[in-house]
């Protein structure tokens, strides 16, 4: 079976705001990396948007998302730590494209993007907080339906199956002592089950 129309047309909506604030994002990083000078620049389109990209000598590369429902905002910030290369731009974005649609989601959820269809698809997320979940960052509903969506987008773009992405996902959660071996059974399942939910599979 296929997702519901409301999901589809929002997913369509989000996946066009992706690709916008991935170009944006793009030229940001670009930009301090060949002037080796970190930066911080905002945008609003029409919500805020905040890039900030750092050098550090003692952090690894990362990028980090946060959706500030309050002040309307999405920020990227990015680390790019002592060992970075050119040659790993392409995977970088890849996680900050990951990232994007994630707080993307987040922003579908609270219905910021003034479109009726967060709200449609908004009635989802009362049959995860059915299941008891732990009440732990990676157990919130809002969180486990953000990183279903963009875990599946990158399987998408990847061209590899959902399960591998997720249970990769779940792999890593696990190995960075992010959570327990029990825990991470739990959410894997939480996660197939949303999965199934609103991808109709």
């Amino acid at each position: 079976m296929q997702q519901s129309l409301q999901v589809c047309l929002l997913e369509s909506f989000t996946n066009n705001e992706a690709k916008r604030v991935l170009a944006l994002y793009v030229k940001h990083v670009k930009n301090c990396i060949e002037n080796n000078s970190p930066e911080t620049v905002r945008y609003k389109i029409p919500y805020d948007l905040t890039l900030s990209l750092t050098f550090s000598e003692t952090e690894d590369t990362n990028v980090r998302g946060v959706y500030n429902d309050g002040l309307n905002e999405i920020k990227i910030t990015t680390v790019i730590g002592s060992d970075f290369s050119k040659r790993q731009l392409n995977d970088l974005f890849r996680i900050a494209q990951t990232s994007i649609v994630h707080e993307l989601e987040h922003k579908a959820q609270r219905g910021t993007f003034g479109d009726r269809l967060a709200k449609d698809r908004a009635a989802l997320s009362p049959k995860l907080q059915s299941t008891n979940a732990n009440p732990t960052y990676f157990f919130k509903p809002t969180e486990i339906e953000a990183f279903v969506f963009s875990l599946h987008k990158r399987a998408q773009k990847e061209k590899r199956s959902f399960s591998d992405v997720l249970n990769e996902f779940i792999v890593s959660l696990e190995k960075s002592k992010k959570i327990d071996s029990l825990n991470a059974k739990r959410l894997l399942n939480k996660m197939i089950a949303y999965a199934k939910l609103r991808y109709k599979t």
